[in-house]
């Protein structure tokens, strides 16, 4: 028997990892006073890269989101 991982279950520990995301943004939010110059400067030169890292996962949810919608019309019997 094939053990399967499903998209729910990958999208399901993608939002865990987004929220993981999200505390590290925030946390360095908190500490950003504290900051030596030279590790806010390195800490700003990750802003760009990561912009573009978001861009890419955008893209592919609504890539992922038509053909999984494309799917669930098939199912109901419906064409996308």
């Amino acid at each position: 028997m094939q053990n399967r991982v499903s998209c729910a279950d990958n999208l399901l520990l993608v939002q865990e990892m987004l929220q993981a995301a999200s505390f590290y943004i925030k946390s360095c939010d908190q500490a950003v006073e504290n900051e030596d110059e030279l590790l806010a400067r390195m800490a700003c030169e990750q802003i760009p890269p990561l912009r573009i890292h978001c861009d890419y996962l955008n893209n592919d949810l609504v890539r992922l989101e038509k053909r999984l919608r494309a799917v669930k019309g098939r199912a109901k019997g419906h064409t996308p």
